[in-house]
C-alpha cells in the first residue's frame, strides 16, 4: 500500500513545529520497516508544507497525484492537546484575522461559498480510535479542525479526493507540541512515543482489513 503523510513547518512564532519533525522522524524510521511493525509492501512517502492556504494544497495535491497512494494522512500541531486526534470532518470556514506564512489574510470567512458545509473522511474513525486505544495509543476524535490552513487543507483534500481521486483516502491529524516549553531534552524525550503512535496509526491504516 502506498501512503503519503505531509506536515507543517514552523508558523506563528513556532521555532520548531511538531508535525515536521514527526514527519521527519517517521522518514527515517520507515528506512527500517522491522523496528515500526509496518507490512513490507508499504511504501511510504513523507513532505513537509509551507504554512500558506494556496502553496500546501498545490504542493500535497501535486504529491497525490504524482504518487497515487490509496492513503493520504496530513499532520498538524495544536498545543492544546496531548493526544493524537482523528479529525472527522474540514469546515468551510476560514480564520479572516490570522494571515499565513505568506502574509495571507482570508477577506471572507468561509473557504468556498458555494462549497458544503463541512466535508467528511470517509474513514470509519470511531472503529479507527478502538484499534488505537486497543494498542495503548492515547488518541481521540475531534469535528472541529479549526479555521487556519489545517482546516483549509483537509477541506480542499476531501474535496479533491472525492472530484479527482476516489481511490485515495484522506485523514487529518492533530499531534502534540513537543517544542513548546522550550526544553528539547524534553522533547527528545517524548519524540520515542509520539512515533510510535503514528506508527500504530499507520499500522491500522493500512492493515489487511481496513477501517
Amino acid at each position: 500500500m502506498k501512503l503519503v503523510i505531509s506536515g507543517f513547518d514552523p508558523f506563528g512564532g513556532l521555532v520548531c513545529n511538531s508535525s515536521q519533525t514527526l514527519v521527519e522522524g517517521l522518514a527515517l524510521l520507515s528506512q527500517s520497516r522491522a523496528a515500526t511493525g509496518w507490512a513490507a509492501t508499504l511504501d511510504l512517502h513523507t513532505l513537509v508544507l509551507p504554512t500558506v492556504y494556496g502553496r500546501s494544497v498545490e504542493k500535497l495535491q501535486a504529491a497525490v497525484a504524482r504518487q497515487t497512494p490509496e492513503l493520504v494522512v496530513m499532520l498538524g500541531v495544536a498545543p492544546s492537546i496531548r493526544e493524537l486526534r482523528l479529525e472527522t470532518q474540514a469546515i468551510n470556514q476560514i480564520s479572516t484575522s490570522l494571515p499565513d506564512n505568506d502574509g495571507y489574510r482570508a477577506p471572507v470567512p468561509w473557504i468556498d461559498h458555494k462549497g458544503p458545509a463541512t466535508l467528511s473522511s470517509d474513514l470509519d474513525l470511531p472503529a479507527l480510535q478502538t484499534q488505537l486505544k486497543d494498542l495503548g495509543v492515547d488518541v481521540g476524535l475531534s469535528s472541529n479542525c479549526g479555521d487556519y490552513v489545517c482546516n483549509h487543507l483537509y477541506y480542499e483534500m476531501l474535496r479533491f479526493s472525492q472530484r479527482c481521486s476516489p481511490a485515495c483516502r484522506a485523514l487529518f491529524v492533530h499531534v502534540p507540541d513537543l517544542h513548546g516549553t522550550g526544553d528539547e531534552l524534553s522533547a527528545a524525550r517524548e519524540m520515542p512515543q509520539r512515533l510510535n503512535d503514528l506508527a500504530m496509526l499507520i499500522q491500522c491504516l493500512t492493515s489487511a482489513a481496513p477501517v
